[in-house]
């Protein structure tokens, strides 16, 4: 079975899950609504909504959603005043649901702009200016490596996923930060099969993309390792480019991440009960830590072995398969960690 078939076959039943499901829920609320004369929301996140209060263009209004966006909003706000994003001084600045900030410096930095509109219009740019980004840069490296004619097919799967699953829509309810990763994960696998000095570029970005969402590292940090083994040319340089700015925008805010450094450690090695798709909930945290490393150091050695006593390059035939395990495994890392992070696969 060639490639096309097998994508034609993955469109067309994406296509009809999607649809059939939200089919199925509009006439379920439809016949509920007659038999009861009860209007309930039509559809509703994963999760629930989570207003933010005082934030929505709306008197009366409960507050917007995209809470989580609403982290990034106050941290750039306070940013903007002088103040600290992380431990602000000015209750203006802090956030609204009592939660501690748990973005890195840099996304604050980059939000500053953003955080001098009204929130209601912040949280809509945020929303849709993330998921353009994502569809550009999938335009971008299709027509580079000749795909471009399935891009109509592959912004409708983008749309049904995004919008019309449980998932995708909390994802969008909460404001999240995944299409950066996705971005991300897109263009650090381009690398592999793009020749020219540009992919340099891929890797810069890609970097830079994943710093903006912390929770991509596991899967960047695993498969740069895993690029720069695979390849044989100086091209393998690029898989440590992408380390190297991750390590930059460490660098560039010391300051601040010393007063982030307590998020971190509330968030991922004190908190007293895992929540979401972890492998804490049945692994010791330290093996949950580690499993990922684990797996993907066996992997290589397996493909260094096999290249070895084959004589043939089995990096660019295993690179998708090896992946998906890594981004399935990074999202299961963290000990806190929500089911919208699989918007980034």
């Amino acid at each position: 079975m060639n490639n096309l078939k097998i994508f034609k076959i993955f469109f067309i039943t994406i296509c009809i899950s999607v649809i059939s499901s939200f089919l199925f829920c509009d006439i379920t609320w439809r016949n509920y609504l007659v038999k009861t004369g009860v209007i309930i929301p039509h559809s509703l996140p994963y999760y629930g909504i989570l207003h933010v209060p005082e934030t929505s263009p709306i008197k009366g209004s409960q507050g917007s959603l995209g809470a989580d966006f609403s982290q990034v909003y106050y941290s750039a706000k306070a940013l903007n005043h002088g103040d600290s994003a992380y431990n602000p001084k000015n209750s203006e600045f802090k956030d609204r649901l009592n939660r501690k900030p748990n973005y890195p410096p840099l996304t604050n930095w980059l939000y500053i702009a953003l955080s001098k509109l009204p929130y209601h219009n912040a949280v809509e740019i945020h929303n849709f200016g993330t998921l353009f980004l994502f569809f550009f840069i999938t335009a971008y490296i299709m027509k580079q490596f000749g795909l471009l004619n399935y891009i109509l097919k592959i912004y409708i799967l983008y749309i049904l996923l995004y919008f019309y699953t449980p998932i995708g829509f909390t994802h969008f309810e909460r404001g999240q930060f995944e299409l950066y990763s996705a971005s991300s994960f897109l263009l650090i696998f381009a690398c592999i099969f793009y020749q020219k000095k540009s992919g340099f570029i891929y890797a810069l970005i890609s970097g830079f993309l994943g710093s903006l969402k912390w929770t991509s590292f596991p899967f960047l940090g695993t498969f740069s390792v895993f690029g720069f083994m695979g390849t044989k040319s100086l091209k393998r340089l690029q898989f440590i480019f992408v380390l190297c700015t991750i390590l930059s925008s460490i660098l560039m805010f010391m300051h601040q991440m010393q007063e982030y450094l307590p998020s971190l450690i509330l968030y991922e090695f004190n908190a007293t009960k895992s929540t979401g798709v972890t492998f804490t909930h049945f692994m010791p945290k330290i093996l949950a830590k580690g499993i990922q490393v684990i797996c993907a150091f066996v992997i290589i050695l397996l493909m260094l072995y096999f290249e070895k006593k084959s004589k043939v390059n089995m990096f660019p035939s295993i690179s998708l398969p090896f992946a998906l395990a890594m981004a399935i495994q990074g999202i299961c890392y963290g000990t806190i960690t929500y089911e919208y992070r699989v918007v980034s696969i």
